[in-house]
């Protein structure tokens, strides 16, 4: 079995409390995430590490933007209900940008794999709750999650 590897987004925020939400958003969605505060600190990662996309902050979108170019998504402030709308950008910007069909199959199978993750850990919490339903509704999240990848080899 090939072992897969993470998609890795580059987080540029200069406000440190939306830094880290977001940073933590896209890591419990199965997502590598490295969270700088500035341009100078991204121009370092980016060095060492190449990124699938990068979250722009407002501040940061400018001199970064065009570096990333369609990996770039500039966002302002991350609105605390809207985090399931976020990762979704997260992930369409992720699969936009394969350079390729097979890049983008890739991608997407990564995201699966990372959503599956997910999925895994809060259906074992709901199980240790005794959330029945929960678990149900989960566990056909996870069979139709599992479907796409079949679709996708």
């Amino acid at each position: 079995m090939v072992e897969r590897v993470r998609p890795g987004v580059l987080v540029v925020e200069g406000d440190a409390d939306s830094r880290r939400r977001i940073a933590a958003l896209l890591g419990e969605a199965g997502i590598g995430v490295t969270a700088v505060a500035d341009g100078a600190a991204a121009l370092t990662a980016m060095s060492r590490r190449r990124f699938d996309l990068a979250v722009l902050g407002a501040g940061s979108a400018t001199d970064l933007s065009a570096r990333f170019g369609g990996r770039a998504l500039e966002i302002g402030p991350v609105d605390e209900g809207e985090p399931r709308r976020f990762l979704g950008r997260v992930r369409d910007r992720l699969l936009d940008g394969g350079e390729s069909e097979s890049g983008a199959g890739e991608a997407e199978l990564c995201i699966a794999a990372a959503k599956l993750a997910c999925l895994d850990r809060r259906q074992r919490a709901a199980r240790t709750a005794g959330a029945t339903e929960l678990v149900e509704s989960l566990a056909r999240e996870i069979a139709e999650t599992v479907a796409l990848g079949k679709t996708l080899h």
